[in-house]
């Protein structure tokens, strides 16, 4: 009877209509189970009601084998294979009772479903399962009947609910906003979830077991000691990824100290950092210029934002200590003012570079939709990156270093 609803308009009266369902089930059952499955899914196909149950689907056929032939051996191969159907295309959760059998196990968990398990909203966990391959994008059926294996992605599952965001993990390993964009930067710490758009998308214990495995090896130390210096400041000095320098740490090659419990009290020996810095070279005779005068130079004129340049790593800077006064400065070299302009240009350099008035420019840069360069919503000033700069507005002509 449920394989005539398959026909468009059956036509007949009771008699006739029972004389040809024993017919087409005949004809189905004696092909074996093979083609008994492919009835069923032949009837889950034919649902047109996005939300419809097995009893909907499957009508008498359903009802008959989960109440009037469920102890009735003989129909014991015709209920295990429609069990099977239903457990390929339900996502029926671990004890519940399908066909007088209860299941162990989940096999399948719906969008609807795992947001509902793991105490989310379907909004929020749709991007971490299509970039994992459990859904596809696009797919227009309701949540309940876009189905994954639940097996597949137990792990997934049990994560998504201990993300935390950015900011959150910022503050619970004590790690200032320019490390953390280095961490992330450098791969060191990482998205679950590529997708911006997600908030919550980053591991806490990840962040968590990277702090703890520094600090177990971090002896204790004084803020007051001399000879050490922050993570950043290091990477710096010697030109090296923050990563290369972690590596080091975990090889045993460079001493780690804590004067605290943060990222940010970590601290490196400014001597062996000193050991890692360009090493092959010979002494510099040249005379650096300060990094405030350089960056009043080419216009950006709040110390803060220069500085704060420096200490994201997006330029190389080094901190030297005057010969007689002792005080400390941070200077950029020749080498490290050409890197500068090799990534970057201000509306001042760009005037210099093709004498054009700056008033100008700024109207051109502006139509052009040329953003400022403020990585993680960083405030550098009014600086541009070369690159973006020139294919909008074409190469400047080619500056001496």
């Amino acid at each position: 009877m449920e394989l005539l609803r398959l026909q468009a308009d059956p036509g007949q009266d009771d008699i006739h209509r029972l004389r040809a369902a024993q017919q087409a089930g005949f004809a189905v059952a004696r092909q074996g189970e093979a083609a008994i499955s492919a009835a069923f899914m032949a009837l889950v196909e034919a649902s047109c009601k996005k939300r419809e149950v097995p009893k909907a689907v499957f009508g008498h056929l359903h009802t008959k084998l989960r109440t009037d032939y469920v102890h009735d051996p003989a129909f014991d191969p015709f209920r295990h294979l429609l069990r099977d159907c239903i457990l390929s295309v339900w996502p029926v959760a671990a004890g519940e009772t399908v066909l007088g059998e209860v299941q162990p196990e989940r096999r399948l968990h719906s969008h609807y479903s795992a947001a509902r398990d793991i105490g989310v909203t379907e909004e929020l966990l749709e991007p971490f399962l299509i970039e994992a391959g459990a859904l596809t994008d696009g797919d227009p059926r309701f949540s309940n009947r876009r189905v994954f294996s639940a097996k597949d992605h137990a792990a997934l599952l049990a994560e998504i609910p201990t993300l935390v965001s950015l900011k959150t993990l910022q503050r619970e390993i004590g790690a200032s906003r320019t490390e953390l964009a280095r961490l992330v930067s450098e791969g060191i710490l990482t998205p679950r979830v590529q997708n911006a758009a997600v908030h919550l998308r980053w591991s806490l214990l990840q962040a968590m077991d990277l702090l703890a495995g520094l600090m177990a090896r971090a002896q204790q130390i004084l803020g007051t000691d001399a000879g050490w210096e922050p993570l950043l400041t290091a990477s710096r000095r010697c030109r090296q990824p923050v990563a290369a320098l972690l590596d080091t740490v975990r090889n045993g090659k460079l001493v780690i100290g804590a004067v605290g419990d943060g990222f940010s009290d970590l601290r490196l020996r400014a001597a062996e950092v000193d050991r890692l810095a360009r090493p092959s070279d010979g002494p510099d005779m040249e005379t650096p210029m300060t990094a405030t005068a350089f960056g009043i130079s080419v216009g950006i004129k709040d110390k803060g934002r220069f500085r704060a340049l420096i200490d994201a790593g997006q330029i190389c800077a080094t901190v030297r200590r005057h010969p007689k006064t002792g005080i400390e400065n941070t200077v950029v070299t020749a080498a490290d003012i050409a890197d500068f302009h090799r990534q970057f240009v201000t509306v001042r350099t760009l005037s210099t570079e093709t004498g054009r008035p700056i008033p100008e420019l700024r109207a051109d840069l502006k139509r052009a939709g040329v953003a400022v360069f403020a990585p993680e919503g960083q405030d550098f000033g009014r600086l541009f990156l070369r690159e973006e700069v020139e294919a909008a507005l074409g190469p400047a002509k080619p500056r001496k270093t």
